[in-house]
């Protein structure tokens, strides 16, 4: 999921919706939140997977 929010995240850089060192900044961001998460806290997954689809846009987990 993440490495599809990142192409997303590139590809509104691309189509220049998006400036690409916000793209970048906001990739290595997701990153690192998603890092900072326990993997076993069913909670925290769903919280962070519902602000990637804030953060990059809700067509990203439907094409997924």
């Amino acid at each position: 999921m993440l490495n599809s929010a990142t192409a997303k995240l590139f590809e509104a850089a691309e189509r220049g919706e998006l400036d690409i060192d916000a793209a970048a900044t906001q990739a290595a961001s997701l990153r690192l939140e998603l890092l900072a998460i326990d993997g076993f806290d069913r909670q925290a997954v769903d919280g962070f997977v519902n602000e990637v689809n804030k953060r990059v846009g809700r067509q990203m987990v439907d094409q997924s």
